[in-house]
């Protein structure tokens, strides 16, 4: 699976590219490499990073109309979600 990041307040575009299957796979952006691994829990595809801050932990979860696409990020107590819907 090939993913594209613009991190806008870095100015950086990241291509990571992450196996689904579960397996872990390191991981390099600038000069830092970390672990990273997705794997399925149900209908739910999870990543795990291990960054120097602590792990990052993104859930895909695609809603039951297969419109909507909810995306939960928790790294060090902050959580995110964000939801994008198919027009």
């Amino acid at each position: 699976m090939k993913i594209i990041r613009s991190l806008e307040e870095l100015g950086k575009v990241i291509e990571l590219r992450i196996t689904i299957d579960g397996r872990e796979r390191p991981i390099t952006f600038e000069n830092d490499t970390f672990r990273s691994k997705a794997d399925w829990s149900g209908k739910r595809l999870i990543f795990t990073s291990q960054l120097m801050v602590g792990e990052l932990k993104e859930t895909w979860d695609l809603d039951d109309d297969r419109k909507t696409l909810i995306i939960t990020r928790e790294i060090l107590n902050d959580r995110w979600k964000m939801v994008f819907k198919r027009q």
